[in-house]
């Protein structure tokens, strides 16, 4: 399901971007010649697929990075747009890659909304029926309370992802705050690279190259990192192995 369901209210208090300047290094000769979001899963590229989702939500405004193969970006943007009215897609470039943290500061200055719906460019989410992702991160975002609100996978709900996990929730509500620290062999939740960050938090950085991991340590420290769970599955697109897995997947689920 490439769609978000089509809820009544519209989102209209959040701008999005989308991560795309990766290098994808072990993807081998997939990225050779192309940017990673660009790699298609079963027809659709991974870029198109998240696009999709986020003008389906009603966001009007997407801002898509680019650095590696950046004029591959560039040239599937101009085409969507002949496709396409809607969303406003800006691209921005890193002549050298600022990595996540550094690319969401370096195209700051084009968000007027203060609160941003984050998406790394290799991330796919299939949802549960009449659920939307972007739509819980947004009704359970609190600002007052929240720098930072990670949406979360579990493990059984996970497909190409070998790790060990990266949070814990410290409550049982549903919006809870978070813990990078390991109270065993393992965390019991995985991050998905969609998220909603308050843009405030980025000018605690002065440098120019650094990763979102940062914010998020910050964030937590400051007792204002939190997480959701997705409904639904998670897909992690790492090398060519995770990439047929996933392929498969979505190829069998048409």
């Amino acid at each position: 399901k490439v769609m978000c369901f089509n809820y009544k209210k519209k989102i209209k208090n959040l701008d999005a971007m989308l991560m795309a300047a990766g290098r994808g290094k072990r993807m081998g000769y997939m990225t050779k010649f192309l940017a990673k979001p660009l790699i298609k899963i079963n027809d659709t590229c991974m870029l198109e697929r998240n696009i999709i989702k986020i003008a389906n939500s009603g966001i009007s405004k997407i801002v898509v990075n680019s650095s590696y193969r950046h004029l591959t970006i560039k040239k599937f943007i101009k085409n969507y747009k002949l496709k396409k009215k809607l969303p406003k897609l800006i691209i921005t470039f890193e002549k050298n890659r600022l990595e996540t943290g550094g690319g969401l500061k370096n195209a700051i200055e084009n968000f007027k909304n203060s609160n941003l719906l984050v998406i790394n460019g290799d991330s796919l989410l299939q949802n549960a029926d009449r659920y939307c992702p972007i739509k819980n991160l947004h009704s359970n975002y609190k600002e007052l309370d929240m720098d930072v609100l990670l949406l979360l996978s579990k493990k059984k709900n996970t497909l190409g992802y070998n790790g060990n996990g990266d949070y814990d929730k410290l409550a049982y509500s549903n919006a809870s705050k978070l813990t990078s620290k390991k109270n065993g062999y393992s965390q019991k939740y995985i991050f998905t690279g969609w998220q909603i960050i308050n843009k405030n938090i980025m000018s605690s950085f002065s440098q120019k190259t650094f990763s979102l991991k940062k914010v998020y340590d910050l964030a937590e420290k400051k007792g204002r990192l939190y997480g959701i769970t997705h409904k639904g599955k998670f897909f992690h697109i790492g090398d060519p192995k995770s990439y047929e897995i996933v392929n498969k997947f979505f190829r069998l689920s048409r």
